[in-house]
Order: C-alpha cells, then structure tokens, then sequence
C-alpha cells in the first residue's frame, strides 16, 4: 500500500509504501523508553496479566525523538480541542 505524507518542515512529499500486515498497526497499552548518547529506543508493549509483550520497537537518534515529541504534543493539543482533555492516571 502506498500513502503521500507531506512533512511540516519541508512541505515535501513523501512516498511511503507499508505491506498490508504494517498496514494493521500495533496497539499497545505500555512503553519502555530508553536512551544512549546516540539512539532512543522505544518499546511499545502489550501489558496485561501481569505479562508484557513487545508489539514493536522504534530505535532513532536525538533529534529524530524531539521532532516525533514536538509532533505528539501538537497532535494532542488539537485532539484535546476537538474532544476535551485527555485524563490519565
């Protein structure tokens, strides 16, 4: 499957082809993050029963993990204006 993306900074197009299994996604209910001077490592899990389950890991650099931050925190500003605060534990 193919997708065009435009991306914020650049305004280029962009390409993007997922096989159909990509295409489902992964939920997950948990995260494990860590970091090296070079890399940030995201485990994103599957917790339930007391057991976990790793459904993906994203492995970028430094100022790859801020932009996907800054990303997250824009999209959760504007999901917030049209549905109401998100409440966590």
């Amino acid at each position: 499957m193919k997708d065009r993306l435009k991306h914020k900074e650049t305004e280029q197009t962009l390409k993007v082809s997922a096989n159909a299994e990509i295409m489902k996604g992964a939920y997950c209910n948990s995260a494990f993050i860590k970091h090296s001077k070079d890399d940030f490592i995201l485990d994103f899990i599957i917790a339930e029963s007391g057991e976990g389950y790793l459904v993906s890991k994203v492995i970028t650099n430094p100022s790859h993990a801020k932009k996907i931050l800054n990303a997250l925190k824009d999209n959760i500003e504007k999901y917030e204006k049209a549905y109401g605060e998100i409440e966590t534990d």
